[in-house]
């Protein structure tokens, strides 16, 4: 990426591998929804890039070719998936486990890194990561499984940070990657999920196992809700990140339930019922990236408790990048989940 908008597949020089960091030889990226908004220059008011010319991608899995000499528990052939943030490491956040939240973010020389955002990412041939930001992919499990990881951790660190009620009722408003990885993941966890979408993206949600679909723009969606669950819903994610879908989350919810915030709006502000909030006692929470999951993720896909991989509609060489970009911003062709093979 050289500008807002200006992007091509290029030949760069090899990155180099420290004595703290592994170099990962990339097989199989995802596009993020993040991708295209940063490589048409919407998070350059957050300062990101980080610089120019930027490599992007962050939802990436490969193996390693190379380890630093100060690399402990990672060797040479290790198949692993990777991870955006890199904390400090010793600010107050970082202290805690919220590297996510790093106080230092953005500061590339006091320690913090976010891959394919700050620093370079990994659509490329060859990344290079500190060993706390990557993770060994099961055996069972594929490069495509690796690549997932992220969209699936994104949605489980929301489930982490507001909760899921087994036996209870579970809203999703948005079915894109996060919300079906959000589907698959209270399912698993033993919550009766439903799900609030159009077009076609209804009928993915039922085979993902929803247990009820509705139109989001259907008039009587809350009071079929209710309906369903007598009190409303324990627990509703927001995965669209707009003004309607946030107003429903915080209607689908029972009286004393949690909404989850995952999806970044495209507007800082927006008008919410709080009169809601507080005679309801409803609670908000904001979840962002993917601290703490990947493990955990990881193992519940080799275990067989979710299948991520049927996200996956399409695959694209790294030469076909322009083309992947604009069928998946498109939504065109079924499209859920895109890989770029390298």
């Amino acid at each position: 990426m050289r500008g807002a908008g200006e992007y091509e597949v290029e030949e760069v020089p090899m990155p180099v591998c420290h004595a703290n960091e592994v170099m990962v030889k990339m097989k199989a990226v995802a596009i993020c929804g993040s991708d295209p908004v940063l490589l048409a220059g919407g998070s350059m008011a957050d300062g990101l890039p980080g610089s120019l010319p930027h490599i992007a991608g962050h939802e990436g899995a490969g193996v390693i070719v190379e380890c630093g000499k100060d690399v402990k528990n990672f060797a040479v052939g290790d198949r692993v998936a990777v991870e955006s943030h890199l904390g400090c490491g010793y600010c107050e956040n970082c202290k805690m486990g919220r590297y996510n939240l790093c106080l230092n973010f953005g500061n590339v020389s006091a320690g913090h890194k976010q891959y394919g955002f700050t620093v370079p990412g990994c659509y490329a041939e060859y990344c290079v990561y500190r060993p706390e930001t990557v993770h060994k992919i099961p055996d069972n499990l594929t490069y495509d499984h690796g690549a997932l990881t992220d969209t699936v951790c994104t949605a489980f660190h929301a489930i982490q940070e507001a909760g899921t009620v087994p036996g209870g009722w579970t809203v999703i408003v948005g079915c894109g990657p996060v919300g079906m990885a959000m589907l698959m993941l209270n399912k698993a966890m033993g919550s009766r999920t439903i799900v609030l979408e159009t077009g076609a993206r209804k009928d993915k949600a039922k085979e993902f196992g929803a247990d009820y679909v509705y139109d989001f723009m259907d008039r009587d969606v809350l009071e079929n809700i209710h309906k369903i669950t007598g009190t409303g819903a324990d627990r509703c994610f927001d995965c669209a990140g707009n003004k309607a879908s946030m107003d429903l989350a915080l209607h689908a919810c029972r009286r004393g339930g949690v909404v989850g915030l995952v999806a970044i709006p495209k507007k800082n502000e927006m008008e919410i019922d709080i009169k809601t909030i507080v005679w309801d006692e409803k609670k908000l929470v904001g979840s962002r990236g993917t601290p703490n999951s990947s493990d955990k993720v990881l193992a519940m896909m080799s275990a067989g408790m979710i299948q991520a991989e049927k996200m996956i509609t399409h695959h694209f060489p790294l030469e076909r990048f322009h083309e992947a970009v604009e069928l998946f911003t498109s939504r065109q062709d079924g499209v859920i989940k895109v890989i770029i093979t390298i």
